[in-house]
């Protein structure tokens, strides 16, 4: 089975840390961290990005788009939960950690496999041996598609219900 892409899994658990090393419930810090790998997935998903090493203290330099992008996610989410001062010093810290991490080029996956992975896990679910024409409209896939993914999926829980025999 298909996993959540490296890259924002792991970015997803480096904020949850962080956040609640500042302070931030570790619900909310999950949620947040959740939500943000999946922004990045939607919206920044098959860009190549360059993320220049931040300056030295003394000086200032320009912030990377993807990283302000990402200060700009975080501040809102994070007022409900500290308030509108703090979130902006939280997310400010929170992306900048990110860009260390991700000095030079960095991909940024659509996580195809992902997404194909979920709309397979959803057919399943609704499939009810009726409703082949409905699925195959609601996700623009033949019917006999439809076939091939519960079938698919039929096997797949076969054999981990085989494995748990032995």
């Amino acid at each position: 089975m298909s996993q959540y892409p490296e890259l924002l899994a792991d970015t997803a658990l480096k904020v949850c840390m962080l956040l609640c090393d500042l302070g931030v419930t570790p619900d909310a810090a999950h949620a947040i961290g959740r939500d943000l790998a999946e922004y990045l997935r939607v919206e920044w998903g098959g860009q190549a990005v360059y993320v220049h090493r931040p300056a030295p203290v003394d000086e200032v330099g320009p912030v990377p788009r993807i990283i302000r992008a990402i200060g700009e996610f975080l501040e809102p989410r994070l007022a409900d939960e500290v308030g509108p001062i703090e979130a902006r010093r939280i997310a400010q810290e929170v992306a900048g950690s990110i860009r260390h991490d991700w000095h030079g080029s960095v991909y940024v996956p659509k996580g195809r496999a992902y997404v194909s992975e979920q709309m397979k896990r959803e057919i399943w679910l609704r499939f009810d041996g009726t409703n082949r024409e409905q699925l195959s409209r609601e996700y623009g896939i033949s019917n006999m598609r439809i076939y091939q993914i519960c079938a698919e999926m039929r096997n797949r829980a076969i054999a981990e219900r085989n494995l748990r025999l032995f």
